[in-house]
């Protein structure tokens, strides 16, 4: 989905693999990659700034995207760091335990537009937070329109499908040609054809 020039957000950037990897197929555009996990961010940081990565623009912002300015608690996963997510938010099958809370500053997506480039694509993977995510980013669905690549989990669906729709965007299931949104799909304004 990314191409030359493209300006790509990638909400839950764990350790970065889907912001390198768009960067380099967008090449000139601006990456950003938010990570609330402070450990995953440092990681992240270090690999934008490593020589193979040096021409690309990355900018890593360590909060945690939600529908309000303010500060959440967040639960590093006991099993792996990939599985880390904002403590109440339920969804979460693969944490195994929590290793410790720590505290993290949350913005709602559109409060990025006074500073970075409008997205044309947004990956988002916050571990059951996605509905909070879209809530956060009225002003970016109903102006920009970019496509989103979410993960969906099954207890989050319908309540994803309900806020997505009011934005009139279709979706197109990647993990299956079924009709339904599996847990991996892209999201799409009508208008445009994928």
């Amino acid at each position: 989905l990314v191409r030359p020039g493209d300006n790509v957000w990638d909400v839950g950037a764990n350790v970065g693999v889907f912001s390198v990897a768009a960067a380099a197929l967008s090449l000139t555009g601006q990456i950003v990659a938010i990570e609330a996990d402070i450990w995953l961010a440092s990681l992240l940081s270090r690999t934008a700034r490593l020589p193979a990565n040096a021409a690309y623009n990355i900018t890593v912002l360590p909060v945690a995207a939600f529908s309000t300015a303010g500060v959440a608690s967040f639960a590093i996963a006991a099993r792996g760091r990939a599985s880390s997510h904002l403590a109440g938010i339920s969804g979460n099958s693969q944490a195994g335990g929590v290793r410790e809370t720590v505290e993290v500053p949350t913005l709602p997506l559109d409060s990025l537009l006074a500073r970075y480039a409008p997205p044309r694509i947004i990956k988002i993977d916050v571990e059951g937070a996605e509905v909070d995510v879209l809530r956060g980013m009225d002003r970016i669905l109903r102006e920009i329109r970019p496509v989103l690549y979410c993960e969906v989990n099954g207890q989050n669906r319908e309540n994803f499908l309900s806020e997505i729709s009011r934005f009139d965007y279709a979706f197109r299931n990647l993990d299956s040609t079924d009709e339904d949104a599996g847990f991996n799909a892209v999201y799409f304004p009508r208008e445009k054809k994928i």
